[in-house]
C-alpha cells in the first residue's frame, strides 16, 4: 500500500462529513429559496421537464414529433421519476430535480476531497471540498433544473477512477476500475453531449499514467465508453439509419455561435436558418445548419477568431453575464468569490509544475471546455464541470503557504499531512 493509498486520518473523515453536512444545509437553503421563483426557471429547464414527461408517458426522450433526438437523454430520464410517481405539477417536478442536483452535489464534495487528498494532501482535499460546498455559483446551479451538477459528478467519478491507475500498478481490479471510468464518461456524455470528444485525451492520460498494460487500459476505457453510449447509438441508428453518437441540434448550436448575428453568447432567436427542404428529417436539417456555420467561419476567419475570444471571456468571466443576473449584487458576489480562486489557481499550477501528469489531470476539463466553447457559445454555465478541478488547484495554492511547497512525491504528501 502506497502512502496515497493509505486510509485517511480520522480528522479528515470527521471534517469531510462536516463539510458534506454544511453542503447539504446550503443546498437545502438555496432550493427552498428557488422554489416558485421565475428567476430559477430557464428555457432549457422547461425543455428537460417536457422531455422527462414524454419519457414518463412512454414516448422516449423526444422534444416533439419533429425532434426525436434533440435532447441528451440521461438527465430527463432521472427527472422522469417524478411524473412516473404521480408528481405531475411543474413545481413538484422541479423540486425532485433539485433534490437530484443536491444528491449529485454531495457526491461531488466527497469525490473532490478524495481526489485532492490523493494529489495534494488532506489540507487541499478538504479545502477544495469546502469551497465547492459553499461556492455561490455552484449553489446557484444546484437550484437550476440543468445538467451541470449531474454531469460534474459523473466527470469527477471518471477522473477519480483514472487516478487509481496512477496510485497502483494496473491489474485485474484496476482494469475493472478503468472500465468504470469509461462507463461514467459515457453516461456523462449522455448528459452533456459536448463532452463526446473528451474521451480521447482521457485515454491518452490513462495510458500515460501507467507503465504497463497500456493497450489493455486504452481498449478497456474506449470499449466501456462505447458500451455506455450504446442505448443512444442504437436508438439513433434506428431513427436515422446512420451512426449518430449524441443528440441532434449541434448544427443549430453552431449557427448560434458562428454567423453574422453571433456575439459570443446565447441567441437562438437571432438565427436565420437556411430554407427548409421538403421531407428532410432533423438530422439532415442539422447537417445543413452545421455546413452553413462552417462556411461562414471560413469566409470570415477574422470575425470567427474575434468571436472565439469573446466566448472565452464569457466562459471565464468573474461575473455572471446572463440576462437578469448582472445586477450589482450578483456581480459583487460573483467577483468576490471567483477572483481569489483564480489567483490561487495560478499559484497551484506553479506548485504542480514538477508533476505534469497530475497537472494535466486537473487542467484537462478547463482546457477542453474552453476549446469547445471558443467554437460554440460561451457562458459561465459551461465552465461549471471544470470548477472542481480549479478549486483543487486553488486549494493547493492556499495550502502551500502553510507547508512551504507542494509535495513532489507520495511520501511527501504523507509527511506534510502528518501521517508518517
Amino acid at each position: 500500500m502506497t502512502p496515497m493509498d493509505s486510509p485517511p486520518s480520522s480528522s479528515f473523515r470527521r471534517r469531510l462529513w462536516l463539510i458534506i453536512f454544511v453542503g447539504l444545509v446550503a443546498r437545502t437553503a438555496i432550493i427552498i429559496y428557488a422554489d416558485g421563483r421565475s428567476s430559477f426557471d430557464f428555457p432549457d429547464s422547461r425543455r428537460y421537464v417536457m422531455v422527462a414527461r414524454h419519457i414518463a408517458e412512454g414516448l422516449g426522450p423526444v422534444d416533439s414529433s419533429a425532434v426525436r433526438a434533440g435532447t441528451d437523454p440521461l438527465y430527463p430520464l432521472l427527472v422522469s421519476v417524478a411524473p412516473l410517481r404521480g408528481l405531475e405539477t411543474n413545481s413538484a417536478v422541479y423540486r425532485w430535480a433539485r433534490i437530484l442536483n443536491t444528491a449529485f452535489g454531495l457526491a461531488s464534495i466527497w469525490l473532490i476531497a478524495t481526489i485532492g487528498r490523493s494529489l495534494a494532501g488532506e489540507c487541499a482535499g478538504l479545502l477544495a471540498a469546502a469551497i465547492y460546498a459553499l461556492d455561490p455559483i455552484t449553489l446557484f446551479f444546484t437550484a437550476l433544473v440543468l445538467t451541470e451538477t449531474c454531469f460534474t459528478t459523473l466527470l469527477l467519478t471518471s477522473m477519480w477512477l483514472i487516478l487509481q491507475l496512477r496510485l497502483r500498478a494496473p491489474g485485474p481490479i484496476e482494469l475493472i476500475q478503468i472500465a468504470g471510468a469509461g462507463l461514467a464518461m459515457g453516461l456523462a456524455t449522455m448528459t452533456r453531449s459536448s463532452s463526446v470528444m473528451l474521451i480521447v485525451p482521457l485515454i491518452v492520460l490513462a495510458m500515460a499514467g501507467v507503465k504497463r498494460l497500456r493497450i489493455a487500459v486504452s481498449l478497456t476505457l474506449a470499449f466501456s465508453f462505447i458500451l455506455a453510449l450504446s442505448p443512444t447509438l442504437i436508438r439513433n441508428y434506428r431513427l436515422f439509419d446512420t451512426c449518430v453518437p449524441v443528440r441532434t441540434g449541434n448544427g443549430a448550436s453552431l449557427m448560434e455561435a458562428l454567423g453574422p448575428w453571433a456575439d459570443g453568447g446565447p441567441g437562438m432567436n437571432r438565427i436565420q436558418y437556411p430554407p427548409s427542404v421538403p421531407g428532410e428529417n432533423e438530422l439532415e436539417k442539422d447537417r445543413r445548419c452545421r455546413a452553413q456555420a462552417i462556411r461562414w467561419a471560413r469566409e470570415n476567419p477574422g470575425r470567427a477568431a474575434s468571436l472565439a475570444w469573446s466566448k472565452f471571456k464569457r466562459t471565464w468571466s468573474i461575473t455572471m453575464n446572463a440576462a437578469g443576473y448582472s445586477s450589482f449584487t450578483y456581480n459583487l458576489i460573483s467577483a468576490l468569490s471567483v477572483t481569489p480562486i483564480y489567483l490561487l489557481t495560478i499559484i497551484g499550477i506553479w506548485r504542480f509544475r514538477s508533476r505534469p501528469w497530475e497537472l494535466a489531470l486537473l487542467l484537462l476539463p478547463a482546457v477542453y471546455f474552453s476549446l469547445v466553447h471558443c467554437i460554440f457559445v460561451g457562458s459561465v454555465r459551461y465552465r461549471i464541470p471544470a470548477m472542481p478541478f480549479v478549486f483543487l488547484l486553488a486549494a493547493n495554492g492556499f495550502c502551500s503557504f502553510r507547508r512551504g511547497s507542494i509535495p513532489t512525491s507520495k511520501s511527501d504528501i504523507l509527511t506534510t499531512d502528518g501521517h508518517s
